[in-house]
Order: C-alpha cells, then sequence, then structure tokens
C-alpha cells in the first residue's frame, strides 16, 4: 500500500470521527433570534451557525413557545455530523441553572423573577405563584367548593346574578352607598309606608 492510499485513509479516518465527535455536543446558548426562532451555542472554541431548537409542540393541531435563555446549557443533535445540520435539544440543568425539584410526581417550572407553576401529582392541585390574566368568551368553574381569599375582590359586569343562599358576616355591606344593616328610614306615621333608606 502507497504513501498516498495510506494518506487517504487517515484523512477519511479523520473526518469520521471528527462527525462521530460532533453527532452529539453539548454547550450554552450564546445568542437568541427570536424572529427565526433560532439560536447559536457556544461549543468550546467553536460557535455554531443560527440553529434550530426542538419545541414540546410544533403542529397544525398545536404549538408552543418555549425559546432557549442564553447561556442554558444544551445539547446540539447533528445525525451527520454536520454541525451546520444540527438542532439544538433544551435543556440540561448545570451549576447557573440547577433542579428545582427533587421528587418523581412533581412539574414544576420556575421563571426568573420567581413566579411559578406546580403540579403535584396526587394531591391534584394546581399552584400559581405570580399574577393570573385569563381572557376568553366563557369560563365555568365547578366545584365542590371554591374558597376565594384577597384583601380586595371586585365583582364588575352589566348584570351580576346569584342564586342560592348568601350570607355575609364581618364587616359592613352597602349598596349605592347606602348601608344595608346601619341605614335608617323616616316614619311620618304609624301605619304608613316609610321614607326611603338614608
Amino acid at each position: 500500500m502507497n504513501s498516498e492510499v495510506v494518506t487517504a485513509l487517515l484523512q477519511q479516518l479523520g473526518e469520521l470521527q471528527r462527525r462521530v465527535d460532533n453527532i452529539v455536543r453539548l454547550g450554552t446558548v450564546e445568542e437568541v433570534d427570536y424572529d427565526t426562532a433560532c439560536a447559536r451555542v457556544r461549543l468550546g472554541e467553536n460557535l455554531t451557525t443560527w440553529l434550530r431548537w426542538f419545541a414540546p409542540a410544533a403542529g397544525t393541531n398545536d404549538t408552543e413557545w418555549r425559546p432557549p435563555s442564553i447561556g442554558e446549557q444544551v445539547a446540539v443533535l447533528s445525525p451527520s455530523g454536520e454541525l451546520r445540520a444540527g438542532v439544538i435539544l433544551p435543556a440540561i440543568y448545570s451549576d447557573k441553572a440547577p433542579a428545582n425539584g427533587d421528587t418523581a410526581d412533581l412539574f414544576r417550572r420556575t421563571f426568573a423573577n420567581g413566579d411559578m407553576i406546580e403540579y403535584q401529582n396526587g394531591n391534584t392541585q394546581l399552584k400559581v405563584a405570580g399574577s393570573i390574566v385569563a381572557e376568553a368568551e366563557n369560563i365555568s368553574l365547578k366545584a365542590k367548593n371554591i374558597n376565594l381569599e384577597s384583601e380586595s375582590l371586585r365583582l364588575e359586569g352589566t348584570e351580576i346574578q346569584m342564586k342560592g343562599k348568601v350570607e355575609h358576616t364581618g364587616d359592613d355591606l352597602s349598596s349605592n352607598g347606602i348601608s344595608l344593616p346601619k341605614h335608617t328610614h323616616i316614619v311620618k306615621s304609624v301605619g304608613s309606608p316609610t321614607e326611603k333608606p338614608q
């Protein structure tokens, strides 16, 4: 076997080794382009070209937007071994972003500002820390018991209906500025109708 053949074989082996090494690479997100849903990943001294990231859902029935964060540890999957044709697989816990749970039956998503969504399998309880804004044509709540606790509770609508027994305890209850338990009536004479409440 002459030297040219050996050199060619060594080059092919080197190229194959490079491709095998690049099939799965770990790195950190360095840039994100939200308009194109692409990101660049730092792999040691190398910076990838713009690559798409995997989404939890991206179909015609439903789609989900969850872009990777700058500095997030991810994996780049390149089936052919060519990084420019790879895709980003988020995410991998790191020292900067450690795991935010330690049980098998817990779903929890924590955000940078402290907001959190949590579901613990078994207690059928969904917990949300932060503000909730629900906008829909119709919202229906059905439960055996519904408890609302707040420093201030406001109901507003062109028409509000209540059905069933209503019990009020605690502070004053008023309508259009008139106290229900404290208002008074003026009586002109015994047996005559009273004046409007004051």
